[in-house]
């Protein structure tokens, strides 16, 4: 062996490729991100002037969803608003109703007063002048009034009772019925000296179809009663026109 040969040592350095590969990728990265602003900046487009008009867009937004709320508001205060009006108006239309009823039923009396005649052209005596059925305050509940009057000259006052009964059918059978079943008492009362209504309330059995009223008036003294029968029929109010 010769002495002139010489053993020669190199040192491996794995991490050089590496570190090559990633400047290539670094400046590949700063080439494409120099490329995209210079591409953004030749189309005018600025990062300040896009965050400022995001701004501005969002800011308008608020605005409108605060106006959106206001709206949303006036909207249910309106419609508070149309209901309270619709109940006021509905509490009109009822007094009204009544206040109609009420004017029909005077008109209704009047036109009865009107009709009474007058005590130099009637008989002398004690009279039944009216029999009238009103509508009472359930379906099967009436008011009853009676109208009685002394014309010509009334000697002075009179006095007595009268007895009401209602004729009809239940359950297919003719029958007559007392006003102690229909009413509060057995008999009314009257006294007057030249006219006088009395009224009573009927509560009617819910199986009797009514047909006719018999009433009788039994004045003190008198040597029979005078007596009247008519048909059963409900008075409708006068309505006054509007």
């Amino acid at each position: 062996m010769s002495d002139n040969t010489r053993l020669v040592v190199r040192r491996h350095r794995p991490w050089r490729p590496v570190l090559l590969v990633a400047t290539l990728v670094a400046t590949a990265l700063a080439i494409g991100l120099g490329a995209f602003e210079a591409g953004r900046m030749s189309a005018n487009y600025s990062t300040v002037k896009s965050a400022l008009e995001r701004r501005a867009l969002e800011s308008q937004v608020d605005t409108v969803k605060a106006h959106a709320g206001e709206l949303e508001a006036k909207i249910a205060e309106l419609e508070v608003a149309r209901r309270v009006d619709h109940e006021a108006a509905v509490q009109i239309e009822k007094s009204l109703g009544e206040l109609e009823t009420r004017l029909g039923e005077q008109a209704q009396e009047l036109a009865f007063y009107r009709s009474i005649v007058s005590p130099k052209n009637a008989a002398p005596g004690l009279r039944i002048v009216r029999i009238q059925l009103l509508p009472g305050t359930h379906p099967l509940n009436y008011r009853l009034r009676i109208g009685l009057i002394q014309a010509a000259r009334p000697a002075g006052t009179v006095a007595g009772t009268i007895g009401v009964s209602l004729d009809g059918t239940r359950s297919g059978r003719a029958v007559s019925i007392p006003l102690s079943e229909l009413g509060k008492s057995a008999e009314l009362a009257f006294s007057l000296r030249s006219f006088q209504e009395v009224e009573t309330e009927l509560d009617l059995p819910a199986d009797l179809r009514p047909m006719r009223l018999q009433v009788e008036v039994r004045p003190k003294g008198a040597e029979a009663p005078l007596r009247q029968s008519v048909a059963w029929k409900i008075d409708t109010p006068i309505t006054a026109a509007r």
